[in-house]
């Protein structure tokens, strides 16, 4: 079956699934943390942005 193609202005379903992920669940574990206060959701998609760049070096690295 053929894969629906990618949403405009993204170049990958990862990028889109990162981009557009809701991050307040993952922000609600910190609210009555110590480190409240300390994250943003801008921050959370941040590291999940550096997590698939990571990821993306590691692939190229195994591949090539």
């Amino acid at each position: 079956m053929p894969r629906p193609p990618t949403p405009a202005g993204f170049g990958s379903w990862l990028d889109y699934a990162v981009e557009t992920m809701d991050t307040r669940t993952a922000l609600m574990e910190h609210l009555f943390s110590k480190d409240e206060g300390q994250w943003s959701q801008e921050s959370i998609k941040q590291a999940v942005r550096d997590e698939l760049t990571e990821l993306r070096r590691r692939a190229a690295k195994s591949t090539g």
